[in-house]
This record gives C-alpha cells, structure tokens and sequence, in this order.
C-alpha cells in the first residue's frame, strides 16, 4: 500500500465512503477539544482513495475531517492505492479501557490521584471502576468523572482521599464475609446506607460475620440495599431498625 502525507485546508476534496460509520457527535466535540490544544496530530492522518472524479473518499477518519472542518484547521490525510475494507480495518482496533488510561497517566502525568487510583487497586484488588466509585463524593460513576479519568484532568479532594480510604478499609472487612462486596452495585448501596445518619458501619461489619447465611448474590442496588437492610436490622429491637429501601426509593 503506497501512501504520501499530504495536507489541505479545501475540505469539498473528501467525500463519505457508504462504508463509513455515521457520525457520533459527541465524538467529534471530544476531537474537537483536543485538536484545539494540539491541531491534526500528522501521525494521524484521514485514509482516502481517489474515486477518479477529482475528490477523494474518506475510508478511515470521518470524525477527525469533520472536527478540522469546525475548527477551519488544516487537516493531514494519505491516499491509499489499494482498496482495503474499513469495517474491518476498524472492527480489529482495540479499544483503550480504564488500566491503559491509567498506566498512560501515571507514566506521563504528575497528576497524584492516578497513584492513589492505582494503590486501592492494587493493595485491595479492586477494579479501577469500583476505585473511582468509592473516592467520589456522589458515590456514582458519571460519564463526566470517566472523561476527566481519560483525559488527565481527574482530581481527588484531600478530604475525599480520606472518606474514601476509609470506605475501603469498611469494604476489605466486608469482603472476608462476602465475596461480591468488590462489586459497583454493592459499593453503591454501602455508599448511600453510609450518607445515612442512623447507619452505623461498624455494627453492619459485626452483622456480616455474625450472620453470613443472609449474604447472597443480588440482582441490582436496590436488591443490595434491601440485602442490607435486612441484616443491618436483624434481631434488632423495633426502635434500633432503620429503613434503608424507604430512603432509598426516594433517592434512585
């Protein structure tokens, strides 16, 4: 396949393949945002071929042309003189996930909440999803935290650094009763039962050991929120009960 790296301003060149995926909005806005920090990266380029009528079709790069064409930047492109199916082609890409975002942040970054990301994984065996869970105030895991995440800007307040250790510290007790308390569903009901005053941890862990034939595997969070309602109040008096899932209800 022989190829030249040119580059242009005149954006009616390039025409869409059929082939070619429709074009995902908020991707472009994410292409957007970075070439305005960094312009067309050259060793990026859009693949075209010539259709033999004075344009070329854009096989690999649609969403790159269009962010350039926003932007009214100059954009790299190569052309391509054999035919090679794009679906393909793209289809064998594999997609970064959340362990290459962050051994890439954590080699070029200073950025010290990706080490503390890295050190509850690794010291609990915890997945990176479940990690920014935990040091988030809300307790949720938001599109806006995973971008952040992905794209350097991701910061954990002193104070949430603090909370957040010590929900793992609750959770790693938990997890010697109960093999599922790793998971985000899990973590996401413990996080709201702990916002919830008359909750009380400690006796939640003492529950666990005492009472581990009631920990089960559950379906969704409210299911792990009924779970622990459940043995939070069992055997207890009818003015020490607490009612998790009413609160709840009113929260999801």
């Amino acid at each position: 396949m022989k190829t030249e790296l040119k580059w242009t301003k005149d954006y009616s060149r390039f025409v869409f393949s059929p082939e070619n995926r429709k074009i995902n909005e908020a991707h472009v806005r994410d292409l957007v945002g970075s070439m305005s920090k960094y312009g067309f990266v050259p060793a990026y380029p859009i693949h075209v071929r010539s259709t033999g009528r004075g344009t070329l079709e854009v096989q690999d790069g649609q969403h790159r042309l269009e962010a350039a064409k926003r932007l009214c930047i100059e954009l790299y492109y190569v052309t391509c003189d054999s035919d090679f199916d794009s679906m393909e082609t793209n289809g064998s890409v594999k997609k970064w996930n959340l362990e290459d975002f962050l051994h890439a942040q954590l080699v070029k970054s200073e950025n010290s909440s990706y080490r503390v990301i890295e050190y509850a994984c690794k010291k609990h065996h915890i997945p990176i999803s479940s990690a920014l869970r935990i040091f988030d105030k809300s307790g949720e895991l938001s599109s806006a935290c995973i971008k952040k995440f992905k794209s350097g800007d991701y910061l954990i307040e002193s104070e949430d650094i603090m909370r957040g250790q010590g929900f793992i510290d609750a959770l790693s007790k938990i997890r010697e009763h109960y093999t599922q308390a790793y998971h985000n569903r899990f973590i996401k009901a413990l996080h709201f039962c702990m916002k919830t005053t008359a909750f009380k941890i400690d006796k939640f862990i003492k529950k666990c050991q005492s009472h581990r034939s009631l920990l089960r595997p559950c379906a969704d969070t409210m299911d792990y929120i009924s779970m622990i309602e459940q043995i939070y109040n069992y055997h207890c008096k009818a003015n020490e009960k607490i009612s998790l899932r009413f609160e709840a209800g009113k929260a999801f």
